[in-house]
């Protein structure tokens, strides 16, 4: 169940943020990590695709793609980063 909120909430961030233009990725790594569908900007659809795969909806043959953090592990962690960075342009 407690799953199922968070996939919700996640799911209801993502399409709020969905109105907002694409913030640029600058040369620094850890946004150019962020840019996950490699679009050249980090936006709401970098966020949706991580929350696929933290949520087991997705799945990859590349996944060190998704760990933003560089942590080894891809967890909601590397999903709030996106999340914060596109509404706080701080990660």
């Amino acid at each position: 169940m407690k799953a199922k909120k968070i996939k919700s909430i996640a799911i209801t961030a993502i399409m709020a943020l969905s109105s907002l233009s694409a913030i640029p990725a600058s040369a620094t790594s850890i946004l150019d990590k962020m840019d996950v569908n490699g679009d050249g900007g980090i936006n709401a659809s970098d966020a949706y695709i991580i929350n696929l795969y933290v949520n087991g909806s997705l799945a990859s043959s590349t996944p060190e793609i998704f760990d933003i953090n560089s942590n080894g592990i891809i967890d909601v962690i590397d999903y709030t980063m996106i999340t914060r960075y596109i509404t706080t342009g701080v990660y």
